[in-house]
């Protein structure tokens, strides 16, 4: 019999969380796809993973054994935090002297290497717990959705935050931001438990989660208001 969840689950999370996206961005470059920036955004994102494991896992290691709850709910919180800075450091590494447009399609393959992964691991999920309800199918692909967007424009927003000398500011408003959704997201699961995601509590998350996510955009729309197109184009020679 054909498992209809490990199909349509990951289908949607694909589709909805990466193909349309993808069309979305195409359209706001005017056709340009830039297929070097997507790779080297997705090289971003295995780049920062790699950075950021063992940071998180750093203070189990220091404290060695039994973690008081108390602990527990500290080392949680420092993890999720710290996710926010790596990424957006090596995001505004990569973004301060390319041009807004490619700063796009760099945040493009950042979060759609995230997609690839996550579709890989609700394959694997799927195939080890059993048959879920595909009800909630949704949830996950309107999360990477969401999380796509947010990582396309906090990219192209750290660009023109360079362009303009605040580099470090821009990356530290973005870090807070990005860490501030982390926080968020984590601790309600914590609290709430992942089965949340499979029921009617999944929808006051991403409800909350959704203006969160938008906030690059908003600051990207504001801070390219009045750009020119070839202004997009033109990288940036800051060095901070």
């Amino acid at each position: 019999m054909v498992r209809v969840d490990l199909i349509v689950y990951p289908s949607l999370t694909l589709l909805i969380g990466g193909v349309l996206p993808f069309f979305l961005l195409r359209r706001l470059t005017k056709g340009r796809i830039l297929g070097l920036s997507i790779i080297l955004g997705g090289g971003v994102m295995l780049l920062s993973v790699v950075v950021q494991t063992p940071l998180q896992v750093l203070p189990r290691l220091i404290l060695k054994g039994g973690v008081e709850q108390a602990a527990e709910v500290a080392i949680l919180i420092y993890a999720l935090g710290l996710t926010g800075f790596v990424q957006e450091g090596f995001k505004y590494i990569v973004a301060r002297r390319g041009s807004v447009i490619s700063a796009l399609w760099v945040g493009f393959g950042f979060g759609i290497a995230e997609v690839i992964y996550v579709v890989l691991a609700q394959l694997v999920g799927l195939w080890i717990r059993g048959p879920i309800d595909v009800a909630y199918s949704l949830y996950p692909a309107y999360e990477r959705l969401i999380t796509l967007i947010f990582h396309v424009f906090s990219t192209a927003s750290l660009a023109v935050y360079a362009s303009r000398g605040e580099g470090l500011k821009g990356y530290l408003f973005m870090a807070v931001v990005h860490s501030g959704i982390n926080l968020f997201s984590g601790l309600y699961l914590n609290y709430m438990g992942q089965e949340s995601l499979m029921s009617l509590w999944g929808i006051p998350l991403y409800i909350a989660l959704t203006p969160m996510c938008l906030i690059p955009y908003l600051v990207f729309r504001r801070s390219t208001a009045q750009l020119s197109e070839p202004q997009m184009e033109v990288g940036s020679a800051r060095s901070i």
